[in-house]
């Protein structure tokens, strides 16, 4: 097989979860079930978590993106710490 298809075991806290990552693992607020009868109130309460977040948060994840996205090319798109 060919080493450019070989991917290599993710070694992080949880793999392919990156956003979700910063705000659940670091910030070390619990990632939540939000249970709902119907879509809309499934939406409502996920429209009231994302309310729930402060935008200084929010801001300072997407001014990390570009180093994370850096991150993740340099590394050609294995871990990158993130």
């Amino acid at each position: 097989m060919l080493n450019s298809c070989v991917m290599h075991r993710h070694t992080g806290p949880a793999p392919g979860i990156m956003v979700w990552d910063g705000i659940g693992y670091h910030s070390c607020t619990p990632l939540v079930r939000i249970a709902g009868a119907t879509l809309n109130q499934l939406w409502q309460r996920v429209e009231a978590a994302w309310s729930a977040v402060p935008p200084k948060h929010i801001q300072s994840l997407f001014e990390s993106m570009p180093r994370r996205v850096a991150a993740v090319v340099f590394n050609n798109g294995g871990y990158s710490g993130y």
